[in-house]
């Protein structure tokens, strides 16, 4: 079986501002293997393993998306969810319209068991690195500089993702992509 989540897509530039943002924080963070350009994204659900006929009804479920209109997110901020040993950068904009987006997906993935997977919380995050105890770092005085600056873009897909695990990192390809409405 087959490892698949959905998620929004993190175009190259912004991806360009995130790597620019590790190098700031890599002095600070004890992380071997940050994520690089390809790996961005930001995760809405996870869907977990599914057989072929799940696959197919996730994508299926996945066209929930297209009622949605097209919006616009930002970077915001850096931090860490030390129980998951996850660092992050933040996502800013129009957040709102990204938590509705979540939750309707949430609920046409219902009948593929993907409640179980669903946080308390939906917080939105580009994860930039896993690693292991984080529970001494504080990044509440990074000096983001422009890093952060003008970083708008608009989302106009949801994508479902497989999630490949690989000796040189995991990968995320795209494997469904279903279009936002254009209001």
């Amino acid at each position: 079986m087959r490892r698949f989540f959905v998620g929004i897509q993190v175009p190259e530039s912004i991806g360009d501002r995130l790597l620019r943002l590790e190098q700031v924080l890599k002095p600070r963070v004890p992380v071997k293997r940050w994520y690089g350009v390809e790996q961005f994204h930001i995760t809405t659900n996870f869907l977990g393993e599914l057989e072929d006929a799940g696959f197919e009804q996730a994508v299926r479920a996945l066209k929930v998306a297209s009622s949605h209109p097209v919006f616009s997110l930002s970077l915001e901020g850096v931090g860490v969810f030390p129980n998951a040993r996850v660092v992050w950068g933040g996502v800013g904009g129009e957040t709102d319209k990204l938590a509705l987006l979540q939750k309707d997906l949430g609920e046409a993935f219902r009948p593929l068991g993907a409640e179980k997977y669903a946080k308390p919380q939906f917080i939105p995050h580009i994860t930039l690195a896993r690693t292991g105890d984080l529970s001494g770092v504080d990044l509440s005085g990074v000096d983001l500089g422009r890093i952060l600056e003008d970083s708008f873009w608009l989302v106009d897909s949801a994508c479902m993702f497989e999630s490949v695990l690989d000796p040189a990192g995991a990968r995320y390809p795209v494997v469904h992509k279903v279009p936002l409405v254009n209001k």
